[in-house]
């Protein structure tokens, strides 16, 4: 990379660009489920993992940021804690 040029025709020298990119489900399920998604196509989901959408959790790449196996084994854990909570108070 040497340079970004602007709408505006002017341009910037740079040796390197960070961007967010928006990225695309690989299914439509959560769409057709009417779960919202975040400006960068990621399942919108709280700190419980929950989506906007009642009783709908989502974890892993398609509702973060961060893109690593770190990430998507600690989302899955929390997620899976939030369910087994859950399903403990409504049968018990």
């Amino acid at each position: 990379m040497e340079k970004i040029i602007f709408k505006d025709d002017s341009s910037k020298n740079f040796d390197c660009d960070y961007t967010s990119i928006p990225i695309e489900q690989s299914c439509n399920i959560p769409a057709e489920l009417g779960c919202n998604f975040t400006e960068l196509g990621h399942i919108e989901v709280n700190f419980m993992q929950k989506t906007t959408e009642k009783d709908i959790v989502a974890c892993g790449d398609n509702s973060s940021l961060m893109r690593s196996v770190a990430t998507a084994v600690y989302g899955g854990n929390i997620t899976g804690a939030m369910i087994n909570n859950e399903l403990t108070h409504e049968n018990f």
